[in-house]
């Protein structure tokens, strides 16, 4: 069974007025997050099988007043497949469908930005006078991020996802990721940015093709859930004015292992 941490009450102070009178405190207490394949996931899981579209979060809440709660799911390397925000009050249960065609939106919206964003740093490496290693490192963080997204856009048994395209990007990331280890170790900046210049050409590639992916995720219906299978595990994560109150894990397949007197799930990585 996958570890729980339910009924966490954030305390939120008020602030205290000029007469210097006592604060008052607004408390909200968040409990009973769980996940299912029902709207009111009055049965909470935690394993869901392969080609599960759409899984409902749900949690309760208690005296609220006003308070922004945040709701986000999150994949490998920590990519958030679904996130949902709202001010709530008073007390009552709120639930969000998890689809796995939203899930894919924001997959691709994430790899264009990862894409942009070190396509960007290697502008930057290769044209500023100053702050090249720290570019680097932002070329470095891009790619990083952007197969993180691959890896799970991998997970995704659908049609829509083009392999091939994920493959030239894997191998985009590996060309980038060699070019920045070698501008790091070199001895001048002049050096640092010829490789960065080297890098603009499959960064502009990668760009393009996340921009396709983000037109087709657009279209897409009917997608299952990325598969977690036995690497990692999705991470449900409420939070409250940005303050964590409630996490809770589950997967998709889960890659479970059958030993001759229990069972167990392969380990998680990635976070």
């Amino acid at each position: 069974m996958l570890r729980r941490r339910v009924g966490v009450s954030i305390a939120l102070a008020v602030a205290m007025f000029l007469t210097g009178a006592t604060a008052a405190r607004a408390d909200i207490a968040v409990s009973g997050l769980r996940v299912g394949l029902d709207e009111r996931a009055e049965t909470a899981r935690d394993w869901f099988p392969v080609g599960t579209q759409a899984v409902f979060v749900t949690f309760d809440y208690r005296e609220a007043a006003g308070q922004r709660v945040a709701l986000d799911v999150t994949a490998y390397g920590g990519v958030v497949v679904h996130a949902r925000s709202r001010n709530l009050s008073g007390s009552g249960t709120e639930t969000s469908r998890l689809d796995g065609a939203d899930a894919f939106r924001h997959l691709a919206a994430q790899l264009q930005e990862a894409a942009q964003s070190a396509r960007s740093s290697a502008r930057s490496a290769a044209s500023q006078e100053f702050g090249v290693v720290e570019y680097l490192s932002g070329v470095q963080a891009g790619v990083v991020r952007m197969g993180n997204v691959v890896d799970v856009m991998a997970a995704v048994r659908a049609p829509v996802v083009s392999r091939a395209d994920l493959e030239e990007l894997r191998q985009i990331e590996r060309q980038v990721g060699d070019l920045v280890v070698r501008a790091q170790r070199a001895a001048t900046d002049q050096q640092r940015k010829q490789l960065a210049e080297r890098m603009a050409q499959p960064l502009e590639r990668a760009v393009a093709i996340a921009g396709h992916i983000v037109s087709l995720a657009a279209q897409a219906t009917g997608v299952p859930l990325p598969v977690s299978g036995g690497g990692w595990e999705y991470v449900v994560r409420v939070s409250v004015n940005g303050s964590p109150a409630d996490t809770t894990e589950f997967v998709v397949d889960g890659g479970l292992v059958m030993l001759p007197t229990l069972s167990r799930r392969a380990p998680v990585h990635g976070r």
